[in-house]
């Protein structure tokens, strides 16, 4: 196949598409809608601007379909409220008679009638469906139930009285109901189904006369509920972006919006993330829309995880559900710090009184890094040559060094060896411990070493004889004039 056709083709791909979708709907599906109806299948035509619902028996103007349609479904009134007790024929659960008070249960009312010559076979050749938004209470076939009633029936519309021609002709013939089933017909007499879920109805019907009316009354659209469709998620910071989703419980006919706090530990305005209060809004017919927490920043700081806390209030078209507050965690990637030494050994006299040993932490963390130390070497602590004991080390989050100090460092006169102090960390928190874990600190002595010296007392001869007796004293250590030891 050459280039030049495999472009028609192309070109004939969206017609295709068109085709398909028409078929489907006209000759095998159903078309959707709105006014309370959700689909109706290809026998009947949604026709709401109907006002003239007289048999055409009596009048030539009674309504038709515009296309051809079998069947005609026209919405009477939405949400009525004052129209006091009424009682239906039937009510979706098969029982007879049963009375409905629109001002605790409110409804909607409709009105369904047969628009073309049916045979018997037509009964289930050509069967309308139905499937409306809300639940549908019951319906009445009874031609005095089907004309004008009070708060009821269409504003400005025409209905037949009962002393009209054809007027007894409304009433369907031998009209079976049967409940729980879309898939009943038969051609035995004129029926009704109602499905399980409350809202499907189908209808078969045989006229020579045109004009078979049925009333339906289904519950009002109730306002749905708006919540989170979960309550917490979480994604790494190097996730850009994450959805929140917000569901209704049901569609709605007009747009529901709802208010949004964002709270939590993560920093909004570009730091962490971006995200402001805000509202959102889910058109109609839609059941969730999403708010986005956006520009989540994937930085190189080791830190706590986040959370970004986004609570719903002030529906407008809806009401609050339970799930009204999302916690989303940012979880950090970031490797810990090492914590070590700045310098493995020091030094300083005797004369020094003080010395800070510096833990370097590389990088910088978010988070508060503690390290223990232990204390030994060849110095004595307690104040005896120094004062520093075993102890935690805290860098707090945002340094990046903090200081080991040895105190006290006592400067005495005696003459002595250098002396050591030695720090070693370990047990890092939220850190790593380094190679550079152990820093000697040496004291060095500054005292002047002390020489021996003879001391001869007693050693004048005067009056005394070269022989004399008396010994002389030698002293082998002298401290400020005083002998120490004699030898």
């Amino acid at each position: 196949m050459n280039n030049i056709n495999i472009h028609k083709l192309l070109m004939k791909v969206p017609l295709l598409f068109g085709l398909l979708f028409i078929f489907q709907f006209i000759f095998l599906g159903y078309s959707f809608a709105d006014n309370g109806i959700s689909s109706v299948n290809s026998f009947v035509e949604e026709k709401h601007s109907a006002t003239d619902f007289r048999s055409r028996k009596q009048n030539s103007n009674g309504q038709r379909s515009d296309s051809g349609f079998d069947f005609i479904v026209s919405l009477e009134r939405e949400n009525i409220s004052n129209a006091g007790t009424l009682t239906m024929d039937f009510d979706d659960d098969g029982n007879t008679n049963v009375s409905i008070n629109t001002s605790s249960t409110p409804i909607n009312s409709y009105i369904i009638f047969l628009n073309d010559n049916h045979s018997k076979s037509d009964r289930t050749n050509k069967v309308g469906e139905i499937v409306f938004e809300n639940e549908i209470y019951g319906f009445s076939d009874d031609p005095n139930k089907t004309i004008f009633l009070s708060n009821v029936s269409k504003s400005g519309a025409t209905y037949p009285s009962s002393n009209n021609d054809g007027f007894s002709a409304r009433e369907l013939e031998g009209l079976n109901l049967y409940t729980d089933t879309t898939s009943f017909s038969t051609i035995s007499h004129d029926w009704v189904s109602i499905g399980s879920d409350s809202k499907t109805l189908r209808i078969g019907v045989k006229n020579g006369t045109y004009g078979d009316y049925i009333r339906v009354f289904t519950a009002v659209e109730q306002e749905p509920t708006v919540d989170f469709n979960l309550t917490s998620s979480n994604g790494l910071e190097s996730t850009s972006s994450a959805n929140l989703t917000v569901d209704l419980s049901d569609s709605y006919s007009e747009n529901v919006t709802v208010n949004y706090t964002v709270t939590g530990t993560a920093t909004g305005s570009g730091t962490d993330y971006t995200l402001a209060n805000g509202t959102l809004t889910i058109t109609s017919g839609n059941t969730s829309a999403n708010i986005t927490i956006a520009g989540i920043v994937n930085d190189a700081l080791d830190e706590n995880n986040e959370t970004v806390i986004v609570t719903l209030s002030n529906p407008t078209n809806a009401t609050l559900g339970s799930d009204t507050v999302h916690t989303y965690t940012i979880l950090d990637n970031d490797n810990l710090p090492v914590v070590d030494f700045n310098t493995t050994t020091s030094s300083g006299a005797e004369s020094v009184s003080s010395k800070a040993l510096t833990v370097d932490l590389t990088p910088v963390s978010g988070r508060d890094v503690t390290v223990d130390y232990a204390i030994t070497g060849t110095a004595t602590g307690s104040g005896t040559d120094f004062t520093l004991a075993n102890g935690t080390l805290t860098i707090s989050a945002g340094n990046t060094t903090s200081t080991i100090t040895i105190a006290s460092i006592v400067n005495d006169a005696l003459d002595e060896v250098d002396e050591t102090v030695v720090v070693t960390l370990s047990n890092p928190t939220n850190a790593t411990l380094g190679s550079d874990d152990t820093h000697t600190y040496t004291i060095t002595d500054d005292d002047d070493e002390v020489s021996s010296k003879l001391v001869i007392d007693n050693l004048s001869t005067e009056n005394r004889p070269l022989s004399s007796s008396v010994p002389l004293q030698k002293c082998g250590i002298i401290l400020e004039g005083k002998c120490l030891s004699e030898e």
